[in-house]
């Protein structure tokens, strides 16, 4: 009994330091490379080099809900199923001179994604173009690292697996910025950790939104100064229309879908 829980407890610690380092680009295009590492925290502090150096790593695109129901338990990783393909989907678990054990992904290249259900028989083509239009937005993915399995002393085979944030995938151009603004949204108020059921965030401040766009302005610009409060407000007179007066929450739709105006077809 005390043999099994310390195997139990083992695992749990090899798994659990098992990590992204270095996280994808948060939308991903078909047949372009993306770059991504992960790296097992623990290292060789358990005497576990001999098994895991030269291991294979590989990496496949699945859906955000089976990474969901994966990290709540609901999946085994055996039973989740790829949804696109991946060249280059391996690299080896290599130990540096230092001491960290990781995988560097640098010429892996999204080839393809599969196809979204075609909508219904007899929908009319304004129906078509809307499903269309969603199709970048409406489906978030993940990338999951499984190590090969290996055998560790008598204490059996240990099978680990971690998972890249939620992503988006893009096929073509004109879907970049709907996907970019949906990520945008996802990452920077939705939990990070995956639960069972997934709590959808309709709607937040002005307050909350514009601590998000300040950040994504330096990340994105690289630029020394900041948005200043005068460049923010004269955004809010973009994003808020005349009815929102009383600062009600802004939501998603109005963020990333509805047009700025009657007179124009973009959003904000």
């Amino acid at each position: 009994m005390v043999s099994d829980n310390l195997t139990k407890l083992l695992c749990m610690l090899v798994s659990q330091s098992f990590v992204v380092a270095m996280q994808p680009d948060p939308v991903l295009k078909t047949q372009h490379k993306f770059v991504a590492e992960v790296r097992l925290l623990i290292g060789d502090k358990l005497g576990i080099k001999q098994h895991l150096v030269n291991t294979n790593v590989s990496v496949k695109i699945i859906a955000e809900e089976e990474a969901r129901m994966l990290s709540t338990a609901q999946l085994s990783e055996k039973d989740i199923k790829s949804v696109g393909s991946i060249s280059n989907d391996f690299e080896k678990l290599t130990m540096d001179d230092k001491g960290h054990m990781s995988a560097k992904f640098n010429n892996s290249k999204l080839t393809r994604i599969a196809h979204r259900k075609p909508p219904p028989k007899g929908a009319q083509g304004e129906c078509k173009a809307v499903l269309n239009q969603q199709a970048a937005t409406d489906q978030k993915y993940a990338l999951l690292f499984h190590i090969s399995p290996f055998q560790l002393g008598n204490l059996g085979k240990f099978d680990v697996w971690t998972l890249s944030l939620p992503l988006m995938v893009t096929v073509h151009g004109s879907q970049d910025c709907d996907a970019q603004g949906a990520i945008l949204w996802q990452r920077a108020f939705y939990s990070v950790n995956r639960t069972a059921v997934s709590s959808e965030i309709g709607a937040v401040s002005w307050h909350e939104l514009s601590q998000v766009l300040r950040h994504k302005f330096a990340l994105f610009t690289g630029a020394h100064r900041a948005i200043s409060d005068s460049d923010l407000a004269y955004l809010a007179e973009k994003l808020i229309v005349p009815s929102n007066v009383d600062n009600k929450p802004i939501t998603f739709h109005r963020f990333a879908k509805q047009n700025l105006r009657d007179d124009v077809n973009f959003s904000f």
